[in-house]
């Protein structure tokens, strides 16, 4: 009896296995279509943000190559990332656009001062419900998200220095410039 309990497991898991397999296989050569050509225009998620000045970001609307930084008040590491990228803006402001999402209930007023003490010419917009921050599985802070239209887009998990971010900003976006 224990040896035909110990024959069916075994079988289960071998019938399993080769199911598991035949899975994997079929999604992933949904995922792997070579139908897609380098045309294909990629969308952030369909999520309105408000900024501090209660304007209206629609993400699957943005257009232009753009860096969005997850980031937090409280955090050093995301304060340091907030200056690198104001050097940042300063050399390719015609060429790109940062927006800082705030991630949480955060008061906009502790945000403006923020903006001001650091003189940030990007905008800020506050993520409340961090529903942004869920579709696009951000964990860490600071996180940058590099996106372009026309190619998937790139996490940068943790603080980046600013000649680390130049590089990664230059391998993605292409055909960028100083200003």
């Amino acid at each position: 009896m224990k040896k035909l309990i110990l024959l069916l497991v075994i079988t289960l898991l071998v019938i399993s296995f080769i199911i598991g397999g035949i899975l994997n296989l079929i999604f992933n050569f949904r995922n792997n279509n070579p139908t897609i050509t380098s045309e294909q225009e990629y969308y952030l998620p369909e999520i309105t943000l408000n900024t501090l000045e209660e304007e209206k970001i629609k993400f699957n609307e943005i257009t232009q190559p753009t860096i969005l930084l997850f980031w937090l008040p409280q955090s050093k590491s995301c304060q340091q990332q907030l200056e690198v990228l104001t050097t940042i803006n300063n050399k390719y402001s015609e060429q790109i656009k940062i927006l800082a999402v705030g991630i949480g209930a955060l008061s906009s007023t502790e945000l403006k001062e923020v903006a001001e003490q650091r003189e940030l010419d990007f905008q800020i917009v506050i993520d409340s419900q961090a529903e942004l921050t869920e579709k696009l599985k951000v964990t860490t802070i600071p996180t940058l998200l590099l996106y372009h239209p026309q190619q998937e887009s790139q996490k940068l998990v943790g603080f980046k220095n600013e000649s680390e971010l130049e590089e990664k900003l230059k391998q993605y976006f292409s055909k960028l410039t100083p200003s």
